[in-house]
């Protein structure tokens, strides 16, 4: 009797173990299966790619793969988001009223950056310019439309522009597409240019004004040959009505010209001193008012168009005596007066 209680009692012993081997079973396998519910809930929330994380070393950083990505503040607004479209990544950064204020993605022609105020208009755009130009930064106003424009064109150019409000150029700062030089352009309303200073193809320095039509009116520059400066007023064809230079020995001169180019008086300088002509529209001399070689008294000359000669001559001689002459076809004197 002793022995088959003792016998009863193992067995319970055995039953109990195996009893308590179940219910820990039966734990782990409700932590698995608590855990596995937990990531596919996560994995569903994040985009439906599922989700998983792996370790680089003890400390390494943790890798994420998702659709989208928002990071919320205490209040449960979006501060950051992080998701795509069909051009590539886009980072957007969003003030407290949830409204975005700073963009990073790419287009057709790159990566870029866009900067907004807090109505949501752009600002500040800084990206690659269209048909993958070079570098482009865009300052707009308050509308959102472009004022500024810093960039480098597809021809390795670059360029700073400012735009009125229809989106016009009224002032352009580059260099010279020729290779000359640097360019300045200031521009009507229209974007038409008003006032151009550049160098030109020799070197020098050129300011032009024009008008509404893009005809040079006043052009300030240099002698081509190299006699010092040059400044022309022009009529609203542009052709030069007046022009201020220097002559080859550095005196200075002026060409007062019709609206044909034809002049009719000079005013400069010879050896001996000043000198003043008229002349028709032929081109031909009819007045010619000087000093007398050897730096002598005034003289004036009055000349017939039919060979330039002169044929009145008004002077005053070495002996400080006046004299009026009359003179035929052949410069021989035929009438004086002393």
């Amino acid at each position: 009797m002793s022995a088959q209680c003792d016998s009863l009692v193992e067995q319970f012993a055995a039953l109990e173990q195996q009893m308590a081997a179940l219910r820990t079973s039966v734990k782990v396998q409700r932590g698995v299966l608590v855990l596995f519910m937990v990531l596919s809930v996560l994995a569903l929330g994040l985009g439906g790619r599922g989700l998983h994380a792996s370790a680089q070393g003890e400390k390494g950083a943790m890798e994420i793969t998702c659709k989208a990505l928002k990071v919320v503040d205490e209040q449960g607004k979006v501060r950051v988001q992080l998701t795509y479209d069909k051009y590539g990544g886009i980072v957007s950064v969003n003030n407290p009223a949830e409204k975005t204020v700073a963009t990073m993605e790419a287009d057709n022609d790159g990566g870029f950056v866009s900067i907004a105020g807090t109505d949501g208009k752009q600002r500040v755009f800084v990206g690659v310019g269209p048909k993958l130009a070079g570098g482009m930064i865009s300052i707009h106003d308050d509308k959102g439309k472009q004022r500024g424009l810093f960039t480098v064109y597809p021809d390795g150019h670059g360029g700073l522009a400012f735009r009125n409000d229809q989106g016009k150029n009224e002032v352009f700062l580059g260099p010279s597409t020729k290779g000359w030089g640097g360019v300045l352009n200031l521009n009507g309303p229209d974007g038409k240019s008003r006032v151009i200073v550049d160098i030109d193809k020799d070197g020098r320095g050129v300011m032009e004004i024009l008008n509404a039509d893009a005809k040079s009116e006043v052009f300030i520059g240099t002698s081509a040959k190299g006699w010092g400066g040059l400044f022309n007023l022009n009529g609203p064809g542009g052709t030069a009505g007046v022009i201020l230079d220097v002559d080859d020995g550095g005196r200075g001169r002026l060409n007062l010209r019709n609206k044909d180019a034809k002049r009719f008086l000079f005013a400069g300088g010879d050896q001996e001193g000043g000198t003043i002509s008229l002349y028709g529209y032929d081109v031909k001399e009819r007045m010619f008012l000087g000093v007398a070689d050897k730096a002598g008294a005034g003289m004036l000359h009055i000349m017939s168009p039919d060979n330039n000669k002169s044929r009145v001559v008004m002077a005053v001689d070495n002996n400080g005596v006046g004299s009026v002459e009359g003179r035929d076809a052949e410069g021989t004197t035929k009438r004086l007066l002393r």
